[in-house]
């Protein structure tokens, strides 16, 4: 090669080379911004010493977010799922009527993500123009992670029940005050404790639980613990509970294992994550 066509081949790579720097640079600029979040506060995972219940049971993707109204009304939280390493930010927050709120959710750009899903909670300001009790959130999740590359970007929209949207419970059905036809108390029961009424094997369960009549106490696990019937309840949440003590008769699925011609015994637990658990132990009273 000759010396000119040596120098044209060093300035064609030098050229090469600032064109590849250039687009670079220009690359590198073009990348947008994490969005900016308005939320009050983040964690990441279930905000145990917030939250009024346990994490609901996660079985689907995209997963429907969660949340309730913190006791003050002037906060409330949701918690979304997602790729612990492609969190979802709040973006927007504004009111949609005196009782509801929008909510947007996006992500940071990024060149890839975690295949996990794991919450994030999010605590966020009331916005102006909601004048009554907080109760639901019109809440949008974008995943925009891999839109700066162009991926795909894809939208989800949830209507989020802030007033004991994430509560579960085991029962099939229940219904406020005694059902019609159950019998009477045994000799020596005590006022508003919990009754547990079975008919045999494979049948469903009729427990009553007192409590208040907005908030009533409603089963959410049940299984044979030895020679007892060990059934959980918890406490309905809603916007405000009303401090009245009314029967609630709940009907729960049979449970594995369970006779009441060997089984005899029930030991009630109402899970309080506040106050504590109170547990109290009733026979089982036959059903005819």
């Amino acid at each position: 090669m000759s010396v000119r066509a040596r120098s044209r081949a060093v300035r064609s790579v030098a050229v090469a080379l600032l064109l590849a720097s250039v687009g670079a640079i220009i690359g590198c600029s073009a990348r947008p911004a994490a969005p900016v979040s308005v939320a009050l506060s983040e964690q990441q995972g279930w905000p145990e010493a917030e939250a009024p219940g346990p994490p609901p049971l996660i079985d689907a993707y995209p997963t429907p977010p969660v949340g309730w109204v913190a006791p003050e009304g002037d906060r409330f939280w949701l918690v979304t799922w997602g790729s612990g390493s492609c969190t979802f930010i709040a973006t927007r927050v504004e009111a949609v009527d005196e009782f509801s709120v929008a909510v947007r959710f996006e992500q940071a750009p990024a060149e890839g993500c975690t295949d996990d899903l794991a919450p994030r909670a999010h605590e966020l300001a009331v916005p102006n123009g909601v004048d009554g009790p907080l109760e639901t959130a019109e809440v949008t999740i974008v995943a925009n992670a891999f839109a700066h590359l162009g991926g795909e970007v894809a939208q989800s929209a949830w209507t989020v029940d802030l007033v004991g949207g994430w509560f579960v419970s085991i029962a099939e059905s229940f219904e406020p005050g005694l059902a019609f036809g159950l019998p009477m108390p045994p000799p020596g029961y005590e006022e508003f404790t919990p009754r547990v009424l079975a008919r045999g094997a494979g049948d469903p369960i009729t427990l009553v639980t007192y409590g208040s009549s907005s908030c009533p106490l409603l089963p959410t696990a049940a299984e044979v613990d030895g020679d007892v019937l060990a059934i959980t309840v918890r406490e309905r949440p809603a916007g405000a509970c009303t401090a009245d003590i009314a029967p609630t008769t709940s009907y729960v699925p049979p449970v594995d294992g369970f006779d009441p011609a060997v089984v005899t015994n029930a030991r009630v637990t109402r899970a309080d994550p506040v106050t504590g658990d109170t547990v109290v132990s009733v026979p089982i009273e036959p059903l005819g």
